[in-house]
This record gives C-alpha cells, sequence and structure tokens, in this order.
C-alpha cells in the first residue's frame, strides 16, 4: 500500500511539473530590460560589472519586496532595522585582511557558459571520487588530505601544490585566461 501510494505521488508530481510553464532566461532578462526593469549602470560609458540601474517598474518592485520583508521582520517579529552602505572601499577590505587571504576562483563551463567556484568543483569531484568503489586507499586518503586543505589553495599555475594542479590531477579541465594580470581578473 506505501509503495502504491509512493508511486501515486510521484506521477501526480510529474504531472504537475509538466503543467509547469518553461521559462526561457534570454528572453525574460531582454523583457525586463527592454522594459527597464532594470539596465547597466554607466551604459553609456561601457558599464560597470554589478551594478545596475533600476526603471520605474524596477523601483515598484523593489519598494515591494522591501515592505513585504519589513512587516514579516520588523512588525511581526518585532527585530529591530539597520540600513548600512551597499560598497566598501578598498582600504576597508584591505584592512580587514580579505583583499590578501580571500580569493574564490572562477570557472566557466564552455558549453553552458555557467561559473562555478574553482574550489566548489574540485571539491564535488573528490566527494564523488571518495564515494565510489575504484579507487584505492591510499589515493582516498590523498583525496582527503586536499579536501581537508582546499581552502589553502590559491590559483597560481607556478605555486605547487594549487588548485590548477590537483585539477589537472583530477582530471578536471580548466582553461586559464591567458590575458589575466592579477587575482582579481580570475
Amino acid at each position: 500500500a506505501v509503495v502504491s501510494t509512493q508511486s501515486a505521488l510521484a506521477a501526480a508530481e510529474k504531472a504537475l511539473a509538466a503543467l509547469e510553464p518553461q521559462v526561457d532566461r534570454a528572453k525574460f532578462e531582454n523583457c525586463m530590460k527592454r522594459r527597464f526593469f532594470y539596465g547597466a549602470s554607466f551604459s553609456l560609458y561601457g558599464g560597470v560589472a554589478g551594478l545596475f540601474d533600476l526603471g520605474p517598474a524596477g523601483c515598484a518592485l523593489k519598494a515591494n519586496m522591501i515592505n513585504f520583508w519589513r512587516n514579516h521582520f520588523v512588525v511581526e517579529e518585532n527585530m529591530l532595522e539597520v540600513e548600512c552602505t551597499s560598497l566598501t572601499p578598498e582600504y576597508v577590505l584591505k584592512a580587514s585582511g580579505h583583499v590578501d587571504r580571500f580569493s574564490d576562483y572562477m570557472v566557466k563551463d564552455a558549453k553552458t557558459g555557467d561559473c562555478y567556484r574553482a574550489d566548489h568543483l574540485l571539491e564535488a569531484h573528490l566527494e564523488k571520487q571518495l564515494g565510489s568503489k575504484g579507487v584505492s586507499a591510499s589515493d582516498k586518503e590523498e583525496m582527503s588530505a586536499v579536501l581537508r586543505q582546499i581552502d589553502n589553495y590559491g590559483m597560481q599555475v607556478d605555486r605547487n601544490p594549487s588548485l590548477f594542479s590537483f585539477c589537472f590531477l583530477y582530471h578536471i579541465v580548466v582553461i586559464l585566461n591567458p590575458y589575466v594580470t592579477s587575482s582579481y581578473d580570475m
């Protein structure tokens, strides 16, 4: 009885999933830009990555979302609201150690264009390998050691060990940008 109920629920879930409209992300983003929900900041001067201007509809949507959040957390939950600056000056990040110690290297899937953090990609691959049966005990120990130290590796090709060297070792193809001049460009 339990098995038939589970299969019936699975079939119903599949039927409902088929009814959900599929959204073409590129068309949706194009529509949002044309209707000026948002646009790239300083687009007349080439734009700035990560900064956006909101149009009238975008401002209204943002205001509605903030009011919904405020009603839930501030009014219903009696929490206090604080508003801080959105941008942090570089000297603050330098003084806190974020510039010197933290860097999340990204890799891009050449087929889909999706971007991933290199350490997360390597970590997922190693965890999958550790779970497989055909890996020797010494290889598993080596992979476990890499996983324990993964936050300490950079992407510098000339420094060993590096995330790049481990990606190469474990057959994860990473193509580095030949025009990189600093860790910020990766």
